[in-house]
Order: structure tokens, then C-alpha cells, then sequence
């Protein structure tokens, strides 16, 4: 759960971090004379931003703008966070050998006694 827990804080961080970032650059080039092409930064913050927010960007979508309280959203958004961090601590058990049912470096477990 620690890990669930590290993994959602850093997940809020960026993700925020990535949305924040895609908003200043872009808001930079609103008021030039001319078109400017996006940044290769704002780019790459935007598309980090529009991957960290799934699946709570598509459901909010689908329910519509504006049919939310601000604590509904930020709820939603810190579930989203949880949710990653589940994922990502999921994938690194998995990865890392935890959740075979057996010691590292020790003989299978016999759990069906």
C-alpha cells in the first residue's frame, strides 16, 4: 500500500505538472501576431498530460463539461491517481517476482496442502 501510495503522489505531481507546463507554453504564443507552431516541449507536455489523465479525461467526457462540482472532479482526479499507482505497483510486483507465492531464491510453495 506504501508503494500504491508513493506511486499516486507522483503520478498527482506529474500530471499536474505536465498540464501546467502544456498550459504556460501554449498561452505564451496566444497573443503573437502571427501562427506559431507548438514547442517540442509543449508538445511533449501535452501528450504527457492527455496519457496521465486517462481514464478520468474520457469519463468526464462522456458525462459532460460542467456537470461536476469542483470536489467531484478533484475527487475524480486523486482516483485517477490511485488508480495509476495501483497499476504501476501491479506491473512492478509482477515484474519483480512478488507475487509468485514463493521466497526469493527458496523451492516452490506447495499452497494447495
Amino acid at each position: 500500500m506504501r508503494l500504491v501510495a508513493i506511486l499516486a503522489a507522483v503520478h498527482s505531481v506529474l500530471a499536474l505538472g505536465s498540464l501546467a507546463t502544456s498550459y504556460a507554453l501554449a498561452m505564451s504564443r496566444f497573443d503573437a501576431e502571427e501562427f506559431l507552431e507548438p514547442s517540442t516541449m509543449e508538445r511533449v507536455a501535452t501528450a504527457t498530460s492527455n496519457v496521465l489523465f486517462q481514464p478520468v479525461a474520457s469519463i468526464h467526457g462522456v458525462l459532460g463539461p460542467g456537470s461536476h462540482s469542483s470536489l467531484v472532479q478533484w475527487f475524480a482526479f486523486g482516483s485517477n491517481s490511485v488508480l495509476w499507482g495501483f497499476a504501476v505497483a501491479l506491473v512492478f510486483w509482477r515484474l519483480s517476482g512478488r507475487s509468485t507465492g514463493r521466497p526469493a531464491g527458496g523451492p516452490p510453495v506447495d499452497l494447495v496442502r
